[in-house]
């Protein structure tokens, strides 16, 4: 129990960002239609295997993915900055229920719409509810392993990063030996030390310019 809950008090990061938010809107808006006309699932051809896709057919299709488009918006930019205070899974898993439930909600509406209100049950919609989920999770799926991958990304980016801003803040202090002249270059100006006689050179950069001190 003790790494369940530690689990749902982490934070989320996943939809924190409006490119997350409009990636999962855009791509739900896009998946929807396209899923609905190849496959055609949840009898929208009324189970007829010499369905054909009319053109009425088609702009009902569309029309769910406009549906999810403007509930999708309305819900992460408007609902959940007022609603959700808190990021972590518990409050994730909650926000992502709610927003599946508005989801089914208004498709089973348009659904009625389009249909002369021929199927508004209570059972039917409990079948929109199981359905929309369903085939809700691929593009949420793929969205947030999108998005999980972008942060690994950038976080293995700004490890790269470290090593290098790191040596940039790095000085060395050199001076002659009767300590009347000074220097002081970051190690990444520092070229290289070359001995001369009794004395040193130092190669370095200045201002993107080769010099050297004696």
């Amino acid at each position: 129990m003790g790494a369940i809950q530690n689990f749902l008090k982490k934070e989320v990061l996943f939809l924190q960002s409006k490119r997350d938010k409009w990636s999962l809107i855009i791509f739900m808006a896009v998946f929807v239609p396209l899923f609905l006309l190849i496959f055609q699932p949840f009898g929208v051809n009324n189970f007829d295997p010499s369905h054909h896709i009319s053109n009425i057919f088609l702009i009902s299709m569309l029309g769910f993915g406009i549906v999810k488009c403007l509930v999708l918006t309305v819900y992460e930019f408007v609902i959940v900055p007022f609603v959700f205070k808190k990021y972590n899974w518990s409050i994730f898993i909650l926000w992502m229920l709610l927003e599946l439930l508005l989801i089914a909600f208004f498709t089973f509406l348009f659904y009625n719409v389009l249909g002369n209100f021929h199927d508004w049950y209570f059972s039917s919609f409990l079948d929109f509810v199981f359905n929309i989920i369903l085939m809700s999770l691929i593009p949420l799926s793929i969205i947030f392993l999108y998005s999980k991958y972008r942060q690994t990304h950038k976080a293995y980016q700004l490890l790269e990063l470290q090593p290098k801003l790191a040596l940039t803040e790095k000085y060395i202090n050199l001076q002659s030996y009767n300590g009347n002249e000074k220097l002081a270059i970051t190690l990444a100006d520092l070229l290289y030390i070359e001995a001369e006689d009794n004395d040193i050179s130092v190669h370095h950069l200045e201002k993107g310019i080769v010099k050297n001190n004696y």
